[in-house]
């Protein structure tokens, strides 16, 4: 049975080539697990997510990284106060 990931993976193949690309379905991997409810896997994504995002000078990607990680952490109520 295939994952989540291999599920994604190859559905992404020509978008993977890049290392934007790849960026993206991490993003993507991230909103699954979040949605499954698996915070850690989510998290892990999105910070791998993130961390092509700043390796690659992508603003816009970061951006909407740090809101999927906000919106995370409020999810899990670990927001400052």
């Amino acid at each position: 049975m295939a994952t989540i990931s291999d599920i994604l993976i190859a559905k992404g193949q020509a978008q993977a080539a890049s290392t934007r690309g790849r960026g993206n379905i991490y993003a993507d991997l991230g909103d699954c697990y979040l949605d499954l409810g698996q915070y850690g896997q989510a998290r892990e994504h999105y910070q791998e997510s993130l961390r092509r995002a700043v390796a690659n000078r992508d603003d816009r990607s970061q951006a909407v990284v740090n809101a999927q990680l906000g919106i995370l952490a409020a999810l899990e109520g670990d927001l400052p106060e």
